[in-house]
């Protein structure tokens, strides 16, 4: 069955509309929103959960005068690199939505 936003003019385009990608391009308007929100969500959660170092002053811009520097290890490690990775993802997801 040809796909029904594709014309059935031709036998040629009827093999053609019936490819996964002509249904992976009539399924991604209503997947798109869905992954937006879902991606935003979870960055947001992950965003929510690293730890805050910041004092008093740290908050307004300026310093507590304690430079306590780290290396992220275990959860704090796996939070750093997961808000890289959703926020990458994020906003391909928005260009490629714009883009679409």
């Amino acid at each position: 069955m040809p796909h029904p936003e594709c014309p059935a003019l031709v036998a040629e385009r009827e093999l053609l509309c019936d490819t996964p990608l002509a249904m992976l391009s009539s399924l991604l308007p209503k997947i798109l929103p869905i992954a937006e929100i879902a991606v935003a969500a979870i960055l947001t959660a992950v965003i929510l959960f690293q730890p805050s170092t910041a004092g008093v002053g740290g908050a307004l811009g300026g310093s507590d005068g304690m430079q306590n520097f780290h290396t992220k290890r275990g959860f704090e490690k796996f939070l750093f690199v997961a808000n890289i990775v959703l926020g990458i993802l994020f906003a391909a997801l928005c260009v490629f939505a714009v883009i679409y």
